[in-house]
């Protein structure tokens, strides 16, 4: 649902970690989240993302 996606966005952004989502453009389907990380970098970096979403998505569903 829209609300999971924006709700997801926006506590990674409280953690520092600023990821993208579908905007209004698409009616009913507005639930796609986006991620486009640096191609430099590092394992650690990829490894805070994921993290960060992982704790997203556990405080939210």
């Amino acid at each position: 649902h829209e609300s999971i996606a924006m709700a997801i966005a926006g506590h990674c952004l409280k953690n520092k970690v600023m990821i993208g989502r579908t905007n209004r453009s698409f009616e009913y389907n507005n639930n796609v989240l986006l991620f486009s990380p640096a191609f430099i970098c590092s394992k650690n970096e990829i490894d805070q993302i994921v993290e960060a979403v992982d704790n997203a998505i556990a405080a939210n569903i």
